[in-house]
């Protein structure tokens, strides 16, 4: 309730060092920890929770990881699975479905996924299995994953990759096949009014999360839209999408933002994945080359639909606010606005669409198909 909100705008300030002070009125050296024991990635992802890492390196016994494409620990948990012995891992076994934090799936959600909850294993029955029970309903020593757009719950022994490529052109009328003209595309952010999204996959602690339906096209002055044009035929991706940018900037250090989302024949706009970049130095007006990388995803699209790419500077409900000022963000307290710019041309910004080929399908075995003819 109020409480709550109340913590959310706490954590908005600066410095974030002080947060818990401000909260509660005394520090809270474990909670700090989280923070100051590793802070090299994005902006607003805490610490690294380095206690852990490493820890499956030395498991010996069987483990069931279960996870949704739409929670913020997917990362950690794709390296979790790598990091088991190969003997382990042939024991072990991960699910993961169109879940978030839970997992669960939402009723507000408007991309059809019927067969989203098929999968979902309980502890009770891998205990037993273990036990000498009945083998589950997904494969040992593989990633069970569900399919989204196909509604397939499909089986590999690694995360999918797709070794096809696609490549659209950001440009000013939307995502194009063919180079664009030269031009680009100045906007002003000002970390002390920033852009929010609902949903998203690193979302946990404002609502709505996950595959959350988006607003409208440039909804914002900070926030540009790219679309495509209609899909001619079927297309599915599969691995992490890039987005290429060239940058420049007016601020001594900044933050870009590419979220990219799937828009269906009626106009609904569904968030996939995003990829933040923070750019720590940075020279004034100097033009630079940047790549977003999303996390990864495995979605059939559908001839009809579109792809939307948002580019912009700021997403307050899933990454700290970029103060535009160069140091440690967990001590700044100067704020500044950014005048940043987005080149476009044959060699200035696009996106790379990993897509699946035949070879990749061929890799892929279906664990359930759907028991339902899915709209889509």
């Amino acid at each position: 309730g109020d409480v709550y909100q109340s913590a959310n705008a706490e954590w908005e300030k600066n410095p974030a060092s002080t947060y818990m002070e401000r909260i509660y009125g005394y520090e809270c050296p474990e909670f700090n920890r989280l923070f100051t024991v590793q802070r090299d990635g994005p902006a607003a992802v805490p610490g690294s929770f380095s206690d852990a890492e490493g820890a499956m390196r030395n498991c010996d016994i069987p483990v069931l990881l279960v996870d949704g494409w739409t929670e913020m620990f997917f990362g950690g948990m794709e390296y979790m699975w790598y990091d088991l012995p190969q003997k382990t891992r042939e024991r072990s076994a991960f699910v993961l479905g169109p879940w978030g934090h839970g997992p669960l799936m939402s009723d507000y959600w408007k991309y059809p996924m019927p067969s989203g909850l098929a999968m979902l294993p309980g502890d009770v029955a891998w205990f037993r299995y273990l036990r000498g029970g009945k083998a589950p309903d997904f494969p040992i020593g593989k990633l069970t994953y569900y399919h989204i757009g196909r509604d397939t719950w499909e089986a590999c022994d690694s995360f999918p990759v797709g070794h096809g490529e696609r490549t659209l052109f950001l440009a000013e009328n939307g995502l194009t096949e063919t180079a664009p003209e030269p031009s680009s595309w100045t906007y002003t952010y000002d970390p002390r009014d920033p852009a929010s999204f609902p949903g998203g996959p690193n979302t946990f602690s404002h609502s709505p999360t996950g595959f959350a339906p988006q607003p409208d096209p440039d909804f914002r002055p900070d926030v540009r839209s790219f679309l495509t044009r209609p899909l001619d035929a079927d297309i599915s991706l599969a691995g992490k999408v890039r987005a290429e940018l060239t940058v420049s900037t007016d601020a001594p250090a900044t933050m870009f933002l590419c979220r990219l989302c799937v828009v269906t024949p009626d106009g609904a706009t569904t968030i996939m994945q995003d990829g933040p970049l923070v750019l720590d130095e940075t020279v004034p007006g100097e033009k630079r080359r940047i790549v977003c990388e999303t996390g990864p995803l495995c979605w059939q699209l559908h001839a009809g639909e579109c792809l939307r790419l948002d580019v912009t500077s700021s997403d307050k409900h899933s990454y700290r606010v970029h103060t535009n000022t160069r140091g440690d963000w967990w001590e700044q307290t100067d704020v500044r606005v950014a005048h940043n710019t987005v080149y476009f041309g044959a060699e200035e910004s696009r996106l790379i669409l990993p897509t699946e080929t035949a070879a990749d399908a061929a890799r892929i075995s279906v664990v359930r198909a759907p028991e339902h003819k899915n709209e889509k």
